[in-house]
């Protein structure tokens, strides 16, 4: 027996110990890019980590998400294993975005946490103590932004929250 991976009554062989035809890596087609494991099995609604820690992500017919030129690189992703299921940042050669911020072709600013699952309703810091603010739809706050009927705080224009300093809006008026 060579490995169960579900069921202890069924057995998963890789394809060449079964000799099937088989492929293994990335695969380029008309249709755009699979994956194949070292078993010899395509990746269908699946993440996949490179050796370079590098991830991907497969949808439901085995094809790399990715973003294209003119494109959202935004997807939502819904995977059968739902604890994946979010929206996620593709870059053209399909690596998904991790711990960084990513630009919509709106110019929405988002931030993508460290398993690429996009942030919302919350706030974040980076690595020099610098604060943000994501909506509940992920866009990063930007100006002067009311939080409810007694709370202003300012964000700069690069999502940085405004503290124990003097700010200017657009319109000339300042805030502290």
């Amino acid at each position: 027996q060579y490995f169960n991976v579900a069921k202890t009554d069924e057995v998963f062989l890789p394809l060449q110990l079964q000799n099937k035809d088989s492929q293994t890596g990335f695969i380029s087609d008309a249709s755009g890019v699979k994956y194949y494991s070292i078993s010899g099995y395509q990746a269908k609604d699946t993440f996949i980590e490179d050796g370079n820690g590098n991830w991907y992500y497969f949808d439901k017919d085995g094809y790399m998400a990715r973003s294209q030129q003119g494109e959202n690189p935004i997807r939502t992703v819904e995977t059968s294993v739902n604890t994946r299921n979010g929206n996620y940042y593709f870059m053209p050669n399909g690596v998904e975005l991790r711990k960084g911020f990513g630009t919509d072709n709106s110019g929405n600013v988002y931030y993508f946490d460290d398993q690429g699952k996009m942030v919302r309703d919350k706030y974040i810091n980076d690595d020099a103590n610098n604060f943000y603010h994501l909506n509940v739809d992920g866009t990063m706050s930007r100006g002067l932004f009311k939080f409810d009927s007694d709370t202003l705080q300012y964000f700069a224009s690069n999502g940085v929250q405004i503290k124990d300093s003097y700010a200017k809006d657009s319109k000339g008026n300042k805030y502290y």
